[in-house]
């Protein structure tokens, strides 16, 4: 994998308390600006983001373009012939009350209240809030799979847009509700819950086509066994 950035992640106010972003994507917008740092550009590519979250391809996908539907983040497309050579971000614009301006991305000044502190190797100023918010998703672990972990993080990010309360009795609760299952059916669980926009998480019943594969794979074993014998 790449090296990471040595740079400070800055996530301005306006994507930090955007209530329709999931707290993965504001992670994201943050790594992209610390890439972001040097030229105003972040050329990394999908698979740098997987790599440096542990989720698949698919889920970075939805996330950059969930930033760039909501303008904070702004793509262009290097051609060679008709073929896509590299694809650029770039930080979109920020509305002029938010609280993080940045020179390199839209010429225009930073204001930052309640403690800065300055990056002297990069002369960058640092919101204390934007590091803190990083810093409390980062050390939230829930689940030793990182994938698992990321999108239990989201469900309890899609509890409080429903005005769920996050107590440690109601995650000690949901992770009990989750215990009896390996990883894998974990994360359906989780994800169907988001899918529908429930506060709770229910019992995996699979679905027909789960059975019918799982009917398969029961008999394909069971043929391998009589081979075997």
């Amino acid at each position: 994998m790449e090296e990471k950035p040595s740079y400070y992640a800055i996530i301005p106010a306006e994507v930090r308390y955007d209530n329709d972003l999931r707290a993965n994507e504001k992670l994201l917008y943050g790594e992209i600006t610390a890439l972001s740092k040097q030229t105003g550009e972040c050329w990394a590519g999908n698979n740098y983001f997987c790599e440096l979250y542990n989720v698949k391809p698919n889920a970075i996908a939805v996330w950059i373009r969930h930033l760039k539907e909501k303008k904070y983040i702004n793509i262009e497309y290097k051609f060679k012939g008709k073929e896509i050579q590299q694809r650029i971000i770039k930080i979109g614009g920020i509305q002029k009350d938010s609280t993080y301006y940045s020179k390199e991305y839209e010429g225009i000044h930073k204001k930052i209240p309640g403690g800065i502190q300055k990056d002297k190797e990069n002369n960058i100023n640092i919101n204390n809030t934007s590091i803190n918010n990083i810093k409390e998703n980062i050390k939230r672990k829930y689940f030793e799979n990182e994938e698992l972990n990321n999108i239990f993080l989201e469900f309890l990010d899609l509890r409080k847009k429903l005005k769920a309360v996050n107590s440690d009795r109601a995650i000690n609760s949901l992770l009990k509700t989750l215990d009896p299952y390996d990883d894998e059916t974990k994360y359906k669980m989780i994800e169907k819950s988001i899918v529908n926009s429930w506060k709770g998480l229910f019992e995996y019943k699979p679905t027909k086509e789960e059975l019918k594969k799982q009917k398969e794979l029961e008999i394909q074993k069971w043929l391998e066994e009589e081979e075997n014998e």
